[in-house]
């Protein structure tokens, strides 16, 4: 599996992290969709970073920067349109939650057992979306890397 991918796939989960929260305290309903999933939250989750791949790798830190973004912010566009109590995509602004009355997710089955195939059926669902998003990124960073002249000819 190509390093860029498990690199996408896992920034794209970085929302989710509030779920560790919700086993560990035992409430769930409580940590889940909350604050994390903030598309301004997005903002300082994407400098982070950027700033570790500046340092750590010395990369272009704005290709970063709106990279680590577009994986938060689709993570909580995808969250807006699963079968959920909805996210809180204004936070700290508003505690209000909001959801899309178009579903196109089904989301992770808390309640299902762990050998559920609804698991199995979530992970397809949500990861041929994250593969869309990962070969867009690709082909156009690809285009863009093309010569003009070479570009003209094809």
């Amino acid at each position: 599996m190509p390093v860029f991918l498990v690199i996408t796939i896992g920034l794209s989960l970085l929302p989710d992290l509030d779920a560790v929260f919700g086993i560990v305290f035992k409430d769930f309903g409580k940590f889940h969709n909350s604050a994390s999933h903030s598309m301004l939250l997005g903002l300082p989750v994407a400098l982070l970073g950027a700033c570790v791949a500046w340092v750590v790798v010395r990369e272009n830190f704005l290709r970063w920067f709106l990279f680590v973004l577009l994986c938060w912010e689709t993570h909580i566009f995808m969250d807006l349109f699963t079968v959920t109590r909805g996210v809180m995509i204004f936070w700290p602004l508003s505690d209000a939650r909001f959801q899309s009355p178009i579903k196109l997710f089904i989301g992770l089955q808390w309640s299902a057992p762990l050998r559920s195939p609804l698991h199995l059926l979530t992970l397809v669902n949500e990861g041929a979306f994250v593969l869309i998003v990962f070969a867009a990124w690709r082909f156009f960073a690809k285009k863009r890397s093309v010569p003009p002249a070479e570009a003209a000819q094809h």
